[in-house]
């Protein structure tokens, strides 16, 4: 026998209807500004011969490998999850070249405020955007912990239909991205391992699983973390997947051993494929120091302050007014936050 149902779906329902929907909008259309254009994966990558079906990837990270990345988020108070979305965020970044990427994750949408949601029978589950803009000088440590409270605020709106928020980005037709990651936090076979002594057994099951996004990584943690990259043949070749996979793996084990450095520091190439580079620049070439041409120009101007520098037209420059209208320039440059390795446009 079993227990009468503390609530019911009804119960889910009028919760909905008493939601401040100002509020869930508000909140997204502030995420959405950040995202300029739909981030596409598939576009990012290399064409290759495209085939049909799904394949399945799986990527192990077990053994010390894992103990020490799970070590580290514990040390920083980061979850799992938040590491995995931080290398998944940089690797679209890196691989779309956007400053601003989004992909989707799954929420299991039962509301912690609603007493008896977990023994709830119903559809609860839901699709929402992360949308980040991590900037190249940001330290990883810094981002990491707003990445963890970005997450905590969207558990607030976790209920908003991804329908809503893709009208209130306003390009129809368009979807906000082609990735999906899933983080598994319920593990099946765990679950059934656990049961009392009661008699049943289970066996000889097998679980397929497929989404409407051209690429899902199914992230399952415990002892070890599983990812499976589950891609549609018609946007991912083989070989662009196993690339993925090993990129991942990098930027995910670097984000947790160099909370310290900024993000701009990180790579996401192996070793042979950084050796492939190094071959590929067979222009490399040394050259000896020599002063810099703003300086050459700096000591000519207190050598001959009155001699002319530029002709324009009718117009002229003498070295001295050239060098006090650089270093006014200069001073408004690092008034407007302009510092070394800045790019300016001319």
């Amino acid at each position: 026998a079993l227990p009468a149902p503390v609530a019911g779906f009804r119960d889910y329902i009028a919760w909905l209807q008493a939601r401040d929907s100002q509020a869930a909008e508000g909140y997204w259309r502030r995420q959405l500004g950040l995202l300029e254009e739909p981030t596409r994966l598939a576009e990012g990558l290399a064409a290759g011969v495209k085939e049909s079906g799904h394949g399945l990837l799986p990527l192990l990270i077990d053994g010390d490998e894992f103990a020490n990345l799970r070590q580290i988020a514990q040390a920083d108070k980061l979850t799992v999850n938040t590491l995995v979305q931080a290398a998944w965020t940089l690797l679209l970044q890196r691989y779309t070249g956007s400053e601003a990427v989004a992909f989707g994750v799954t929420v299991s949408g039962r509301p912690a405020d609603l007493p008896g949601a977990e023994d709830m029978i119903g559809l609860f589950i839901n699709t929402l955007p992360i949308i980040q803009v991590p900037r190249a000088d940001c330290r990883i440590g810094d981002w990491l912990q707003g990445l963890q409270q970005d997450n905590l605020n969207l558990r607030e709106h976790e209920a908003t239909p991804l329908a809503d928020i893709q009208r209130w980005w306003g390009k129809t037709g368009e979807a906000l991205f082609d990735s999906l990651l899933v983080f598994e936090n319920y593990p099946l076979s765990e679950a059934l391992r656990q049961r009392a002594d009661d008699g049943l057994r289970i066996s000889g099951g097998e679980h397929s699983e497929t989404t409407n996004y051209p690429l899902t990584l199914a992230v399952q943690s415990g002892d070890t973390l599983r990812v499976v990259f589950d891609y549609d043949r018609q946007f991912f070749t083989d070989e662009a997947v196993a690339g993925l996979a090993e990129h991942f793996r990098l930027l995910l084990n670097q984000l947790a051993a160099q909370a310290d450095e900024r993000i701009g520091q990180l790579h996401c190439l192996p070793p042979a494929e950084q050796a492939q580079l190094s071959a590929w620049n067979v222009w490399a070439k040394r050259y000896d120091e020599c002063t810099p041409v703003h300086e050459l120009i700096q000591r000519q101007a207190e050598r001959q302050p009155h001699a002319v520098a530029l002709l324009c037209g009718g117009q002229q420059l003498s070295y001295a007014a050239l060098d006090t209208q650089a270093n006014r320039l200069a001073h408004r440059l690092i008034a407007l936050g302009v510092q070394a390795e800045s790019r300016v446009a001319l």
